[in-house]
């Protein structure tokens, strides 16, 4: 019957998990594959399965081999009203990091689920300027990782997701776009994102031209002009960026 809850549970079946229940299965069980009951509906989007299964006494802090939490799957997918119904369990820790460093505020963030970036953040209980230190190649996201730490913003940015980089900007972030930032964000080519960052990286700009030669060498590689002219925010450009009023 645990084994069989688990599998209800991921597939939506309400009636089925709470016949289980009543007969004693248990609620925080995982099974052979590392799965457990709340983690596979979270994901799925089974909001009452969900609730019935928080109800039965279930862990909303569990995690599994690889450090994800129920949160963490919502977050991925999307669920806002999953991640809401977590995030007001009492002993509810919305901030784990799973065994790279990811929180569920990280992956809100780098699929560009707003809605969600934003419930966490009003939580008061996640750290958005936590930085990931590269331990692997690829990253969870299937990005190939440099030596240079990442955090929430630089996600939202690489992914193209403009809204929650602007949201991002909005509460504090915009003190970690600098010049070095800025070189990584014009490899990524989401031109709507230079723009928008372009006049926040001019203001620090090197005293002097001579600070061009530490500038990374993806920065002089990509840009062989007038390096003071491609961050001059003056300058008008191809796209403008209407800020989203919170």
């Amino acid at each position: 019957s645990d084994r069989a809850l688990v599998t209800a549970a991921l597939s939506g079946h309400f009636d089925v998990c709470k016949l289980l229940l009543d007969s004693g299965a248990n609620v925080n069980h995982r099974d052979i594959t590392d799965r457990n009951a709340l983690r596979g509906a979270a994901i799925s989007g089974h909001f009452d399965v969900c609730k019935l299964l928080l109800d039965s006494g279930a862990n909303a802090n569990y995690i599994d081999m690889m450090g994800r939490t129920a949160l963490h799957g919502a977050a991925v997918a999307g669920h806002l009203h999953i991640v809401d119904l977590l995030v007001n369990q009492s002993a509810s820790d919305p901030d784990i990091p799973d065994i790279q460093g990811i929180t569920p505020f990280w992956d809100a963030c780098a699929y560009g689920h707003l809605e969600i970036v934003k419930l966490l953040v009003s939580t008061g209980k996640v750290q958005v300027d936590r930085y990931l230190k590269p331990t692997a190649q690829h990253d969870p996201y299937g990005t190939t990782l440099s030596s240079k730490q990442m955090s929430p913003l630089s996600y939202a940015c690489m992914q193209g997701h403009i809204t929650v980089v602007q949201y991002l900007l909005q509460n504090g972030q915009s003190r970690a776009v600098d010049w070095v930032f800025f070189a990584e964000v014009l490899n990524w080519g989401h031109e709507i994102i230079i723009d928008l960052l372009r006049p926040i990286a001019a203001n620090n700009l090197p005293a002097s031209i001579h600070g061009l030669m530490s500038m990374p060498v993806a920065f002089k590689e990509s840009y062989q002009g007038d390096w003071s002219v491609i961050l001059n925010p003056t300058i008008s450009r191809t796209l403008e960026v209407e800020m989203v009023q919170w």
